[in-house]
């Protein structure tokens, strides 16, 4: 059976070469808004290709008419500009409406992977989401910034906007778990050569057998329960080896040790790491308003979106007044406990559904709806009041004369 076309996606076709759009010589002002009125002049995806329905240009607009208009409209002659001609070569726009955000850069990317699948990412445009890998059962574990997800034995924690981010992490694990900051040396274990952090104190050395590989792997399976939230039995321990050096008279290595909380408490709290999870866990629903939303408060619409192993995929709109809550919640959680046929194929296609949505997440109270963890859902009572509260049209206050 043969996969379906990406130009289902956009269902939409004005052909300019058909009888009915006169023909393909048609003069330079056949951009008019008489001639792209059966455009939509909403939100959504278009696509312009050639008379042999290659693709030339594939974009997404607020107005997708007037979108259109403006890469139809030719270059004035006497212009000096690189913009092309597109009006030259297109023969044919294809489109189609989408209700909100989220819809219309899935599309979009649906449709840049399925056309450009070489160079779909440099359309896409969805920014750099980064994530802290780490595969405990390795033989010489470690943890690293990665930007890709893969098909692989590791866990994968993000998403984080940026590389420091993470490195800056694993700088604060390396430091409150003493790991081993010399990869190329604990490669070698144990017949590796410890190096000045053991002198130091701040690594045991399984490099050089001083302890076993078993109990260098306990140490990451630990930093990684910190990472993963179990955070205070390791500050706790810090806070107890803090007051036995202070108790001892080492009060410069009581001071080190407060100087490792602070850093580990610090780091904790950064807003930067709010969203961190394992990607495992990436599953949210989405509500979003309509690309137009309405003035009135009874008849604005949203949409729910479930995000879930990978896959975007919408549910049905409804009335603010009249969404069926329950029902959404109900089914985000049907799809997270069954994937089934909506699990995403491979760990690149899951990797960009996270990169979609990191890009409203990143942005906080500014994100265009409101983005729900599955594993963090509120109730249906409070997300109903957290609706109101997001959607609800700002009354409008008469002018005075």
């Amino acid at each position: 059976m043969e996969p379906p076309s990406p130009f289902a996606l956009l269902p939409h076709c004005l052909d300019r070469s058909s009888p009915s759009s006169e023909s393909v010589d048609r003069p330079r002002d056949d951009t008019t808004k008489s001639f792209l009125k059966p455009i939509a002049s909403s939100a959504g995806v278009f696509l312009l290709t050639d008379e042999a329905n290659r693709p030339i240009l594939l974009a997404h607009a607020q107005n997708i008419r007037r979108a259109v208009e403006h890469r139809l409209t030719p270059p004035d002659p006497d212009e000096k500009t690189k913009r092309a001609d597109l009006a030259s070569i297109t023969r044919r726009i294809h489109w189609v409406e989408t209700f909100s955000p989220i819809e219309t850069l899935w599309i979009h990317y649906r449709m840049a992977k399925a056309l450009f699948p070489k160079t779909y990412r440099e359309q896409i445009g969805f920014g750099a989401v980064w994530y802290i890998r780490i595969e405990p059962k390795a033989a010489f574990p470690r943890f690293t910034a990665v930007d890709r997800l893969k098909d692989d034995n590791a866990t994968y924690i993000g998403p984080l906007a940026a590389s420091r981010d993470a490195e800056a992490w694993i700088a604060m694990l390396e430091d409150a778990f003493d790991l081993c900051r010399y990869f190329n040396v604990l490669e070698k274990a144990p017949h590796g050569e410890r190096c000045a952090y053991y002198d130091m104190g701040k690594c045991p050395a399984p490099c050089d057998g001083t302890i076993s590989m078993a109990d260098y792997h306990a140490m990451i399976e630990s930093a990684l329960a910190f990472t993963l939230g179990r955070s205070q039995a390791r500050l706790d321990a810090l806070r107890d080896q803090m007051q036995r050096a202070a108790a001892a008279l080492e009060f410069e290595k009581a001071a080190t040790i407060r100087r490792t909380i602070e850093r580990a408490e610090s780091t904790l709290g950064g807003s930067e790491y709010r969203l961190m999870t394992p990607t495992s866990r990436c599953n949210w629903l989405v509500i979003q308003v309509a690309s137009r939303p309405s003035r009135i408060a009874s008849k604005q619409r949203i949409r729910p979106f479930y995000v879930c192993h990978g896959v975007i995929e919408a549910g049905e709109p409804a009335a603010m007044a009249d969404a069926p809550i329950d029902a959404w919640i109900e089914e985000l959680r049907h799809r997270v406990q069954s994937p089934g046929a909506t699990h995403a194929a491979d760990a690149t296609a899951r990797g960009n559904a996270l990169a979609l949505v990191s890009r409203f997440l990143f942005q906080e109270s500014k994100a265009a709806g409101l983005f729900l963890r599955a594993d963090a859902l509120p109730t249906s009572e409070h997300l109903g009041v957290m609706i109101q509260s997001k959607f609800t049209p700002p009354v409008r206050r008469p002018v005075d004369g």
